[in-house]
């Protein structure tokens, strides 16, 4: 019958999707009895990655601490270590021994270094009013370095770090140990000698014998002397490889050394001669540009000599009056 017709295909059409849900219930069914290990896979953690980066990196230091010295009371901190938080960052510090700042930011950079090795007492007006630490982990030109200062509180610990120019930090430590002010004195940890030696300075000065600079010279010699105080230190890698000592002029210590280094700096100024010669030959544009050679020169030699073709590079002909002067200059020297 017509009328039937949409009813049996309306059957037929629902058949595939009975058989297709049977099998379903039937894998299901099959797939209970038997234990099916199913594999999580976890997306990556920034937090963690992080760590890692941060404990991987071994911190050294390029200088070994200086001795203990100041009142004994505060050498007990030695070998102790605090920690104080600001702005995203961990410092560590350990008196005597050095300080350390550790990014807390996730990133593949975050940085994790030393700010300063122990160093020297910080002084003023003749008391200890703080600890220094130099020869951090490298900045640009320059080192990074730390101030500790201290405050009398009743428990030891940091609650201030800040950095008032580019790698120079400031951190403000608490501690009961500082509230004895008169034990921190430099008079205490002076000789008998020292102090006389400092005693007798004060009178010089007072009577106008010797000016405050003068005062204040002999004073830090004497503070150095007990220890309170040190020169500066390099690290002893930057020691071996400075270029310093290529600057200046090498001593002579007789007459046979005297010939030796003549003939070695007439050697390299042959050197130097026979490339200033090639160079006017082989560019004579670019020899008159730098100024070896003056215009002049450079066409009476064109028209005596064959032209000899080079290859050619290109370069800005465009030279500043001051390369001009100084290569000149350059040049008269070497010569």
């Amino acid at each position: 019958m017509v009328g039937d017709k949409p009813y049996c295909l309306n059957v037929m059409l629902q058949i595939p999707k009975a058989v297709l849900c049977c099998f379903a219930i039937s894998s299901i069914i099959a797939a209970g009895s038997e234990n099916v290990k199913i594999k999580i896979v976890e997306p990556p953690s920034s937090t963690h990655f992080q760590s890692f980066s941060n404990s991987a990196k071994k911190l050294s230091l390029r200088i070994d601490p200086a001795p203990l010295s100041g009142p004994d009371h505060f050498q007990k901190l030695n070998g102790e270590c605090f920690k104080g938080k600001e702005k995203g960052y961990e410092y560590t510090v350990c008196p005597f021994q050095n300080v350390t700042q550790k990014e807390e930011r996730s990133s593949w950079n975050s940085f994790h270094g030393v700010l300063g090795v122990w160093h020297e007492w910080i002084i003023e007006n003749d008391t200890l009013i703080g600890m220094h630490f130099t020869v951090g982990e490298r900045c640009g030109l320059s080192d990074r370095e730390s101030k500790v200062m201290l405050n009398c509180s009743t428990r030891t610990k940091l609650h201030s770090m800040s950095e008032p120019s580019t790698c120079v930090y400031t951190i403000w430590m608490d501690t009961p140990l500082a509230c004895l002010r008169g034990a921190m004195q430099v008079y205490h940890f002076l000789t008998d000698d020292q102090l006389k030696a400092w005693n007798t300075f004060d009178d010089e000065y007072i009577r106008e014998e010797i000016t405050f600079q003068g005062l204040t010279k002999q004073r830090k010699k004497i503070l150095m002397e007990a220890g309170l105080l040190r020169p500066h230190t390099k690290p002893s890698e930057e020691k071996a490889t400075t270029n310093d000592n290529a600057l200046q002029p090498k001593a002579v210590s007789s007459d046979a050394s005297c010939d030796k280094e003549k003939e070695k700096l007439q050697i390299e100024l042959n050197m130097i001669q026979s490339k200033v010669n090639l160079l006017v030959k082989g560019y004579p544009a670019i020899a008159t540009i730098l100024g070896f050679v003056s215009s002049n020169e450079t066409q009476a030699g064109n028209d005596h000599t064959p032209q000899t073709e080079y290859p050619t590079h290109e370069m800005n002909s465009t030279v500043p009056t001051s390369m001009n002067i100084s290569t000149q200059a350059e040049t008269t020297k070497l010569l």
